[in-house]
């Protein structure tokens, strides 16, 4: 059913899928950049999803040689029944719309239903007709119930070295805050598979899933501001593994998964831990995180004034 009247459209469609699939269908990147607001004859689209109330989302299709980006902000999000948002496209006026999405359950998929306000004079039907599209495409990318599973490339920063030292002191200093202070700003990893880590006076907080010394590391990673019991960020996890390589070590350091908006500022602060721990691994006088950190902002192209949040 479709209603394009009265500055607002609505469609109703029918999805042999559970309605948390369909939900997370609207906030999953993996699952979005295959049918929202993207088109089959898409060059490259980039998806930014910050799946949380006040969190921002945009997206870019690149098609026929321009670039058709579409931004907005999330209002309420109630998996799995009802998503709430704002809709625009700079590039053709700054008037924000707003999209209401209700999934309920019917039979054994879901319906849902989507009004869109504020829609100008004379564009619903074809706001109606791209909606349209867009619900056909997402019929063939949702991953059915009992069906085969769907798979995605997920971001991640990885990085490796050749380190000073024996494997034993740079696993020293992966693992020991006494003895790189100026990063790890008076916290502790717990050396014991479950451990606790707690780092930079609790803006990290994560637990050990991995402790093989001293050849890998692994631990969850979740990012919280002061006064935070709930981080706004999906948790992710960071990995190190140590080989001696002739008379020095081989780290690899891999963090994943990470928002795009994140992928540069992340690299930039992981190669400036690197470099304070080969620094210190090689004996040489350690200078402060902020010293390597303009170094290598300048390398990965990041404005230390206007961080992404």
């Amino acid at each position: 059913m479709n209603d394009s009247s009265g500055g607002s459209v609505q469609l109703t469609r029918h999805f042999a899928a559970s309605p948390e699939r369909v939900f997370d269908a609207w906030i999953n990147p993996a699952i979005a950049c295959k049918w929202l607001f993207t088109s089959p004859t898409s060059e490259r689209n980039s998806t930014l999803i910050d799946a949380r109330v006040g969190g921002a989302w945009a997206i870019t299709d690149r098609r026929e040689g321009m670039n058709y980006t579409v931004i907005g902000e999330y209002l309420e999000i109630i998996r799995p029944s009802r998503l709430v948002f704002t809709f625009g496209m700079p590039q053709f006026s700054p008037e924000l719309t707003r999209v209401i999405v209700e999934i309920a359950p019917d039979g054994e998929g879901s319906i849902l239903t989507l009004t869109q306000e504020g829609v100008e004079p004379g564009s619903g039907e074809a706001m109606t007709d791209g909606w349209g599209k867009m619900f056909d495409a997402l019929a063939t990318s949702l991953p059915q119930s009992g069906g085969m599973a769907t798979f995605s490339t997920i971001p991640c920063v990885h990085l490796e070295r050749i380190l000073p030292g024996t494997i034993e002191s740079v696993w020293a200093f992966l693992t020991c805050a006494e003895l790189l202070p100026g990063w790890f700003d008076g916290g502790e990893i717990e050396p014991r598979l479950g451990g606790k880590v707690h780092l930079a006076g609790g803006h990290i907080l994560g637990t050990v899933t991995q402790w093989s010394p001293p050849h890998r590391l692994t631990y969850s990673w979740n990012v919280y501001s002061p006064g935070e019991a709930v981080s706004p960020y999906p948790e992710s996890c960071v990995s190190f593994e140590l080989e001696a390589k002739g008379e020095g070590v081989r780290l690899t350091l891999r963090h994943l998964p990470v928002l795009e908006r994140f992928e540069r500022q992340n690299a930039m602060g992981w190669h400036t831990f690197l470099d304070m721990v080969a620094a210190a691994a090689g004996g040489r006088p350690l200078k402060t995180r902020s010293e390597y950190m303009r170094r290598n902002a300048e390398a990965y192209g990041v404005d230390l004034n206007n961080l992404s949040r």
